[in-house]
C-alpha cells in the first residue's frame, strides 16, 4: 500500500463498510476517516489487513503466528482505529 493514493485508500474503505450501510458513500468513508482517524493510520491499518488476509513475506509470517481478529460493528471499527 505504498503507492497507493488518499483516494485509492478510501475507496477501499468503502468497499469493506458498505456492506453494513447501502447508504455510506466514499465521500461519507473520508469524513468519518477524518472525525475518527486519519489516513496515515488507515493505511497502516488496510496494509495489516491485507498482509494478514493476502500474505507477505513468507519467513516472516513462519515465525510470528497470525493474530486472531475480533468482529467489530462499522462504528466499533472506526473508534478503534485512532
Amino acid at each position: 500500500l505504498e503507492s497507493i493514493s488518499m483516494k485509492d485508500l478510501r475507496s477501499i474503505m468503502y468497499a469493506g463498510l458498505v456492506h453494513e450501510d447501502k447508504a455510506l458513500t466514499p465521500e461519507s468513508v473520508g469524513e468519518m476517516i477524518d472525525e475518527y482517524s486519519n489516513i496515515e493510520i488507515m493505511a497502516e491499518k488496510l496494509g495489516e489487513a491485507f498482509e494478514l488476509a493476502f500474505g507477505g513475506d513468507d519467513e516472516k509470517n513462519e515465525k510470528k503466528p497470525r493474530p486472531k481478529i475480533k468482529k467489530q460493528t462499522t462504528a466499533s471499527a472506526m473508534a478503534s482505529a485512532t
